[in-house]
């Protein structure tokens, strides 16, 4: 392409005088014959542009002159300046409509791992969330191309984003998003994927006028009707008291028959003494995992899971209504706050561990905010609670805590065969 032609033709047809344009052509490796087009617009320092209506005006006359030019970068600078100011970058073909309109493809975007997440029924995100999905919805085409690349490295380093080449309106509604937590913006990108995939269900999903609801309520009607029916347990699955004995009895078992078979084996046969050994070995045993399986579980749930310990904040920004749960229960049963753990994973999940009421930890996963309203997630949380309060949280850690061990040397034997 003839640079020098393409701008002159471009002068003349945009018929401003205030403007002087200058044009780069680069061929397309990845698709031989086409080009794509950089434009630079000089203008007078005091002059205002109406950009939205320069670029769609750009977009036809392109389009039609030079049907070869596939990619269309517009640069607007103050002339004797260097640094452009604005600029925008728009795809051209099979987008162009009649009207000369370039609407974006955007169903190639997707910024989730998990496709499913983009056709579930998902309860409606938080107030943040939801206002920049519809901010993206009203930006213009032009400014959604601006934004939507930089949108991966918002998700993964919000601190790694610059907006200083951005159009004005295209970076006000980019610059607030890189201040959310970690988790409003893991909820953000599937909210911006499913709008990607389908805007008209996505808005659908998030116009409380258009579901029914009355303003900033969430969507119930996924929700089965409630009500309840009474529970008879076996007295002796309904005691508490008599199930922990016997789960501490076989846990004690195991390890006293573990101890007598290898004394026995020493000692060329059972004996009186081998017998008190393998008692005394099993309590000893169990005393010892049962005071340290807290921080022996922290570990393997780091090590398994990459399990985060965050503050009751934390908590309160995705729930307030169970953070609100955990401070009355804990006030309420002169309770320490357990440690509050948060796994990066979209299974809901949630399980309480601890050898003492005071060192209680309750982990939950994202998932259990993304897939529950706030008061179904309060309700998990008072469940795990109600384990510290009756104590037989302390009871399954100990019982895990043996099967994790376990557990953890059979997954090296499984990679080790793996790599031979």
């Amino acid at each position: 392409m003839n640079e020098q032609e393409v701008a002159h033709w471009l002068e003349r047809a945009l018929a401003d005088l205030r403007l002087r344009v200058q044009v780069k052509a680069q061929p397309l490796q990845d698709s031989p014959g086409d080009y794509a087009l950089v434009v630079m617009l000089n203008r007078p320092a005091n002059a205002a542009l109406n950009y939205e209506q320069l670029t769609a005006w750009f977009r036809k006359a392109v389009a039609s002159r030079y049907p070869q030019v596939k990619r269309l970068a517009l640069y607007s600078r103050p002339m004797g300046q260097q640094q452009a100011d604005w600029k925008t970058q728009v795809r051209l073909g099979p987008g162009l409509t009649t009207e000369g309109t370039l609407q974006p493809d955007l169903s190639h975007y997707c910024f989730v791992l998990d496709r499913q997440l983009l056709t579930a029924d998902l309860p409606q995100p938080s107030s943040v969330v939801r206002q920049a999905v519809l901010g993206f919805h009203g930006l213009t085409s032009g400014q959604k191309e601006e934004v939507l690349p930089l949108l991966p490295t918002l998700f993964r380093n919000p601190s790694a984003v610059s907006t200083v080449t951005l159009s004005v309106e295209a970076s006000l509604w980019l610059e607030p998003l890189k201040s959310l937590s970690s988790y409003e913006l893991r909820l953000l990108s599937i909210w911006l994927s499913r709008y990607c995939f389908s805007p008209s269900r996505t808005l659908a999903d998030l116009d409380p006028a258009a579901s029914g609801c009355k303003t900033g309520q969430a969507k119930r009607n996924y929700r089965a009707p409630q009500g309840g029916v009474a529970l008879v347990l076996a007295s002796f699955a309904g005691n508490l008291t008599v199930a922990a004995g016997l789960t501490l009895g076989l846990l004690f078992g195991m390890v006293f028959v573990l101890a007598l078979a290898v004394f026995g084996t020493l000692e060329g046969g059972l004996s009186f003494g081998s017998f008190l050994l393998a008692v005394l070995l099993a309590l000893a045993f169990n005393a010892l995992v049962f005071f340290l399986s807290p921080w022996v579980m922290d570990w393997i749930q780091q090590s398994l899971y990459g399990t985060q310990w965050v503050s009751l904040g934390e908590i309160e920004r995705r729930s307030p209504e169970s953070a609100e749960v955990i401070e009355r229960v804990c006030r309420q049963h002169k309770l320490k706050q357990p440690k509050l753990g948060l796994i990066p994973d979209q299974n809901p999940t949630a399980f309480t561990y601890g050898s003492l009421p005071n060192n209680a930890r309750i982990v939950v996963s994202e998932g259990l905010f993304t897939y529950l309203e706030d008061e179904e997630v309060a309700t998990v949380y008072a469940h795990e609670l109600g384990h510290v309060i009756h104590w037989d949280f302390a009871v399954m850690t100990l019982a895990s805590t043996l099967l994790q061990l376990l557990y953890l040397p059979s997954l090296g034997l499984c990679a080790r065969s793996r790599e031979q």
